[in-house]
């Protein structure tokens, strides 16, 4: 007897599908507080040039690869809600939709009525945390890639089981140039619509094929005219051989240890160290799932295998696709440098053929015997606490961090757009913190904040003319104690010179009071370009040009006598000394203890006014990261 299911008409299908993908997304957006984090919001710093006719990028800004196609869909949500960080969720959940949408689609082809496509899809729309996670963030070619990618797929399905129809060639072409413009990793579903419509005998239609290869070279013209113009520069970096990581034999064990455990919700993917002895039993509980739904596929669809080895013109369910783009997709990241990278992003293609197996998996024992359908439903139900568990066990707050700042256990704050509105409200022009942070608080402020943001020039250049520069400060667990009690300090000694923000080890400073003047001070060093450290400018400073070691210093030298009661040092992000000395007095042969410290990288001194001419800063520890003093300022 069929299951509930696949007793559903195809509206009703679609209704509860398209239910539980939005509530599924909109859940996790609520509790992630919509965050976005660095390369999100440059993809939004784009979208707001575009819909505002200041730039039109090719690419994603600061690099030759990866198209603007997301920052052009992005566009007019931005016209409609401002530099919004929803605008940007909005855009991604509609391309997430259109995949579910597709998914569920093209499964219902292949396996027919019954809950196997419905399971398939709904694997994707209440999916584990990578899933939902990606679902719902831009970084320049994924969820959209997704999404253009199974349209092909699907189109291709209809040409090969059907009457061919011109205008799908030229869709199909379009879609694939698009595809292969926004993301290189578009390949394995490009080769598997290809493998399919060759065997179908359906590539020996001159005309068809050359509709949906005008198509293809339409939607690929910017990728292919780009580089025309520019000695092919994506291929290059992307293929060249000299950026790939390991053997191939590496990145399949990643791919297994590390990858899979994280596509299926097994696995944190902010943990992006390979962890090898073993996996754990949660980890190999799915994969085993996996594997079953594969043998499934291969078992219950072995005729369509068959028949695409055998170039057999009898007709086909079309299962052979999903199996084409997880080879694909597995040899990508074997042969290439995808394979070398730590993140799982980058395997994420395997969904087209993850989600059909689970999907066939639960679908075959729903629709069995009622021992079967038990089983089957519980499975269901397992499957589906698991992906929630992978997200709700987690800080919402991670979502708006790069993965290597969560695993080496680094924070920021929780709301980005309410931290913008606070340096807008304390009347700062800048803010020199981060890429990451750098990059979300441009774009909330609508740019009226510059940052330092490397892939957007005229930002960075912005800061060495801002007349009220805030600077922030992100601290690891373990110092978040330090950061509170500095923060506290601050607050209680600054006497009006600083406005201070605190908030989960995020410390922000914004000097009220300027100093005293540096234009007259002389600076000498243990290495070159010292009057870096009080040039003005943040995005500059002195270093030690190495490791830190006892017996590194600076001397700044203020022109004539002055009365001093405070000192303000910013040091480069993680580059604060180990342990500083700081030595103060009018005669540079005679200068007296003033503070000794293990300082963060902000570090503010108030003591009693003391007339003073020479300052010397003694580096007396040891560590890897070299010593930078990104600015220097002094209190009278």
């Amino acid at each position: 007897m069929p299951s509930a299911l696949a007793k559903l008409k195809p509206s009703r299908e679609f209704a509860l599908l398209s239910g539980c993908a939005v509530a599924w997304l909109a859940a996790f957006l609520a509790f992630s507080h919509g965050g976005i984090e660095g390369d999100e919001a440059i993809v939004g710093l784009m979208a707001t040039h575009i819909a505002h006719g200041q730039n039109f990028p090719v690419w994603f800004y600061g690099q030759e690869y990866m198209g603007s196609l997301e920052a052009f869909a992005t566009a007019p949500w931005i016209w409609l809600l401002g530099t919004s960080p929803w605008a940007i969720k909005l855009t991604a959940s509609c391309f997430a939709l259109v995949w579910i949408w597709a998914s569920w689609r093209l499964a219902r082809r292949v396996f027919g009525p019954g809950s196997a496509a419905l399971a398939t899809a709904l694997y994707l729309a209440c999916g584990p945390l990578f899933l939902t996670l990606w679902a719902t963030k831009l970084r320049g070619g994924f969820v959209s890639l997704w999404a253009i990618g199974t349209l092909v797929l699907l189109l291709a399905h209809l040409e090969g089981t059907e009457q061919p129809r011109p205008w799908r060639w030229l869709v199909m072409g379009v879609l694939a140039g698009l595809g292969a413009y926004l993301n290189l990793l578009v390949a394995p579903y490009l080769i598997a619509a290809f493998l399919f419509l060759l065997t179908r005998r359906r590539l020996f239609r001159p005309a068809l094929v050359a509709l949906g290869l005008g198509g293809f070279l339409a939607g690929a013209a910017p990728l292919l005219v780009y580089n025309f113009n520019h000695q092919w520069t994506t291929f290059r970096f992307l293929l060249g051989s000299d950026s790939s990581k390991g053997s191939a034999l590496t990145h399949l064990s990643a791919l297994l240890s590390r990858g899979l455990p994280v596509l299926l919700g097994a696995s944190s993917p902010w943990k992006t160290r390979v962890d090898a002895p073993g996996l754990a039993p949660l980890a190999i509980g799915l994969l085993v799932l996996l594997g079953a739904g594969l043998v499934l596929l291969l078992v219950r669809h072995r005729s369509a295998l068959w028949r695409f080895l055998t170039f057999s013109r009898e007709p086909s369910s079309g299962a052979e696709l999903y199996w084409l783009v997880g080879l694909g997709m597995v040899a990508c990241f074997a042969f290439s440098k995808f394979g070398g990278e730590p993140e799982p992003r980058y395997s994420a293609v395997l969904y087209a053929t993850i989600a059909p197996c689970i999907g066939l998996l639960l679908g075959t024992l729903l629709d069995g015997p009622l021992p079967a359908k038990i089983g089957g439903g519980l499975l269901g139900v397992l499957l589906l606490v698991n992906n929630a568990a992978s997200i709700y066990r987690l800080d919402g707050r991670d979502v708006s961090q790069p993965f290597h700042y969560v695993e080496e256990g680094v924070r920021g704050p929780v709301d980005v757009a309410r931290f913008t509105r606070e340096l807008e409200r304390a009347g700062a022009d800048a803010l020199q913190s981060d890429f990451w942070l750098g990059n979300a608080v441009a774009f909330c402020s609508g740019e009226r904040v510059a940052a330092s943001v490397p892939r957007w020039p005229s930002l960075t250049r912005r800061l060495d003319t801002a007349r009220s520069p805030a600077i922030l400060y992100r601290a690891r667990n373990s110092d978040w104690e330090r950061v509170h009690a500095a923060a506290t300090d601050l607050k209680r000694d600054a006497k009006g010179r600083f406005w201070v923000w605190e908030e989960d080890g995020a410390l922000a400073l914004l000097r009220k009071d300027p100093g005293i003047s540096p234009k007259p001070w002389k600076a000498t060093a243990s290495t070159p370009w010292a009057e870096r450290a009080f040039d003005g400018s943040l995005t500059s400073g002195w270093t030690t040009e190495g490791p830190q070691h006892p017996g590194q210093w600076i001397e700044i030298d203020l022109g004539q006598e002055q009365s001093v009661s405070g000192l303000l040092l910013i040091f480069g992000e993680q580059n604060d000394p180990r342990h500083l000395v700081v030595e103060a007095g009018l005669d540079r042969e005679k200068l007296e203890p003033l503070a000794e410290d293990e300082p963060l990288n902000v570090w503010f001194k108030d003591f009693p006014a003391r007339k003073v001419r020479f300052l010397r800063f003694r580096q007396t520890g040891s560590h890897h990261r070299w010593w930078v003093i990104q600015e220097l300022a002094v209190f009278p």
